[in-house]
């Protein structure tokens, strides 16, 4: 009965270490999903319209001691807004975000982590309707700023290799060129960690 609780122990042992040495790891991944957008402007808060991102990440372990780690990458993603029925903007960024995670595992193939910190996104393309007329989202006659800087949080789940979230941004920079906007984007994304 000692010899099977002893080899029990190391086999327990051993699964333990080597999901540590899984858990604290590097990773390089990819992520699609959808966005739902809208601008708030000086009380007013326009209807939300939905969009897309698609990018790849990549994070690493900050310190041994603790579960902590970076986390950035590259998206394309949507974001806009309508306004008195008809009329409507899309507007496409390049974003970067820099978050900091915390993973805890819950089970041996299951990983959950919280995120928070930052998004960077400038504008490079996008169209606006108003009045039956269609001109650029940016640039001279455009109604937002290319800039857009502001907070992230989300909670992610991982099985395996596979990756689920949901999140939202909130602009800290005036996104419109006239008064105080700010972007609002709730997001739903999933993925895939090599």
């Amino acid at each position: 009965m000692k010899k099977i609780i002893l080899a029990l122990l190391a086999v327990a042992m051993t699964t333990g270490v080597m999901a540590q040495q899984n858990f604290y790891k590097q990773s390089i991944g990819v992520r699609a999903g959808l966005n739902v957008s809208k601008l708030k402007t000086e009380g007013l808060t326009y209807d939300a319209v939905a969009g897309f991102h698609v990018g790849g990440v990549y994070q690493r372990l900050l310190t041994k001691e603790a579960p902590i780690y970076l986390e950035t990458g590259l998206y394309v993603t949507q974001k806009g807004f309508k306004y008195d029925g008809s009329n409507k903007c899309n507007a496409y960024y390049f974003e970067v975000p820099l978050l900091v995670n915390y993973k805890f595992a819950a089970g041996r193939e299951f990983t959950l982590y919280p995120s928070a910190g930052f998004y960077y996104g400038l504008g490079f393309a996008g169209k606006m309707k108003a009045a039956g007329v269609k001109h650029d989202t940016f640039g001279d006659k455009g109604y937002l700023e290319r800039s857009d800087f502001g907070v992230r949080a989300s909670f992610t789940g991982e099985w395996r290799q596979f990756v689920a979230s949901a999140g939202f941004d909130y602009s800290l920079f005036d996104a419109g060129k006239e008064g105080k906007s700010k972007h609002r984007t709730f997001f739903l994304s999933v993925g895939y960690n090599f």
